[in-house]
């Protein structure tokens, strides 16, 4: 097999808003950048599948908001259980971030000559900004229109860019990070990347579930290599369950900002229920919409289909026009669609500081694969503000601890390689040999966590997946992989096993409901 040994300054894993904004701002600094992404760039991960919505407080058409009401809505959407640091950075940045975008040919939606701005649930104030993506055809794709422009950017700095590149460890010499280790998944051959530092930006774990809006290639990877490598994580019990999204193919993701313009929920029977579990009715959280659909749908007032429906009557039909011009699409002429549960989003992750420090010298995080920012839950619009603002600040404190260590080239340890090449082969301890087992272990940690780890939990039931996950475990240190895409499953299978374990753990000690964390069996909470 053939072994290629890359050298940079910083090694970006991840390929969608947080990994290219953090690499270029690293490569504007004059560092020397390698990103590498299990997909093609700029379309691997979420982003590109994204709704296109970014929360930013800007002086807009004599708008009352302020950067403190951001903050405090944020951390009232997180249970305040959001590092308040981190939260401040979220909000006081993001009217500079979305200059940036800008300034690198993002469009955004403008109404005379003003960016258009508009409200969602959790947000006190209209702040929720909408990058245009009328270019690109496909519904499903719209994130394509910040994706692109930051790509083409990157190829134009130089950005050495690995795709379809699975990362399998990170290199930890001595306490501190100096690279990692992959396979390509195209076709035979390892690498080993030396650098000075890393940069997780490789999103959440939407796809250890069997019905999600992420991307096939967001498994949980940054939480697996953090743990492994050393470094503190936090609040994996937090996931949120995305209530609006589409049963019937094409699948899509609603936006919830069409409640905030007269859009309701309702079950099988017409009832709109939402007032039976919020105060706040259809401009509740996520969190609590997505509970009270399950429990819609699970007491049998659902649809024959395990769907609710999102019903867009009351909403202005120039409304719908201008704002909701995709999903008015998506309808063609009607006014209710069926929509389910759907795991979305990773509120927590990797420990950072406000420098996108890990708790491991070298390694950074920054988007979803680092936790912190939204605590409990996290409010419609904030994932894209985070994965530009922290990105970028993770690509500047990177660059400047790269540049702070200059001059001299960066470490060339030829044991890494032996370390690649050892764990390419010296894993395996096989007693038997399966064709397929590792993709029929995958389907099978889906549907455990779509059964013990969605979106009501219960002790038993936890207790249940981590035994279930232990075993699976054993299972595949008894397997031989025969050939290459094997090679390559057990790999990824036994990142998604790791992060599968890490998230039932911390849902079976988390013991109260809080948040997007809701236990069954818990007597504190009050909600329902």
């Amino acid at each position: 097999m053939e072994l290629l040994d890359l050298h940079a300054d910083i090694l970006v894993i991840g390929g969608g808003l947080a990994g290219l904004s953090a690499a270029l701002r690293a490569r504007q600094a004059g560092c020397k950048v390698i990103v590498a992404a299990k997909g093609k760039i700029g379309r691997s991960g979420n982003t590109i599948m994204a709704r296109n919505s970014i929360a930013a407080v800007l002086d807009n058409k004599g708008n009352k908001d302020s950067i403190a009401r951001h903050i405090k809505d944020t951390m009232a959407g997180g249970d305040y259980l959001n590092d308040e640091k981190l939260v401040a950075v979220l909000a006081g940045e993001a009217p500079e971030a979305v200059n940036w975008l800008m300034q690198h040919g993002v469009p955004f939606l403008c109404e005379e000559g003003h960016v258009i701005v508009k409200g969602s649930p959790g947000h006190s104030a209209k702040r929720v900004l909408t990058v245009d993506g009328s270019a690109f055809k496909s519904q499903k794709t719209p994130g394509l229109a910040i994706a692109g422009p930051l790509t083409q950017e990157a190829k134009k700095q130089d950005i050495e860019m690995l795709e379809s590149v699975l990362i399998t460890s990170l290199f930890n010499k001595g306490g501190e990070i100096k690279g990692a280790c992959g396979f390509d998944r195209r076709r035979e051959r390892a690498f080993s990347i030396n650098s000075r530092v890393v940069i997780l930006a490789c999103g959440g774990a939407g796809s250890l579930y069997p019905f999600t809006t992420n991307t096939a290639d967001v498994t949980g990877d940054g939480y697996a290599l953090a743990s492994e490598a050393g470094a503190k994580l936090k609040d994996l019990e937090f996931i949120q369950f995305h209530p609006c999204v589409t049963i019937d193919s094409p699948r899509l993701v609603l936006s919830t900002a069409p409640f905030s313009d007269g859009a309701i929920l309702r079950n099988n029977y017409g009832e709109q229920y939402m007032y039976q579990y919020s105060v706040q009715g259809n401009m509740a959280t996520r969190d609590v919409m997505a509970q009270a659909s399950f429990y819609e749908i699970n007491a049998g007032r659902g649809t024959n289909q395990n769907a609710v429906f999102m019903d867009f009557g009351g909403v202005d039909q120039g409304v719908m026009a201008s704002k909701y011009a995709d999903i008015k699409d998506y309808l063609q002429g009607k006014l209710k669609v069926e929509v389910a549960p759907a795991a979305h989003f990773e509120m927590g992750g990797v420990v950072i500081n406000d420098r996108c420090r890990t708790t491991l010298p070298g390694l950074y995080a920054c988007g979803e694969v680092a936790g912190g920012v939204h605590g409990a839950n996290r409010l419609a619009a904030n994932a894209l503000t985070e994965a530009v603002v922290f990105g970028l600040r993770a690509g500047e404190y990177a660059a400047a601890e790269v540049l702070r260590h200059r001059p001299g080239k960066c470490d060339e340890n030829q044991s890494k390689q032996l370390q690649c090449k050892k764990q390419q082969y010296s894993e395996f301890l096989p007693t038997h040999h399966e064709s397929n087992a590792f993709r029929l272990i995958m389907q099978e940690l889906r549907r455990l966590m779509g059964r013990h780890v969605s979106v009501v939990r219960y002790k038993e039931g936890l207790q249940k997946a981590l035994s279930e996950i232990e075993i699976m475990q054993e299972r595949i240190n008894q397997t031989e992989p025969h050939d290459y895409r094997q090679l390559l499953d057990y790999h990824q299978l036994k990142l998604m096993l790791i992060s599968g374990y890490l998230i039932s753990q911390a849902a079976l000690q988390r013991e109260e409901s809080k948040g997007a964390h809701y236990r069954s069996d818990s007597i504190m909470n009050s909600e329902y």
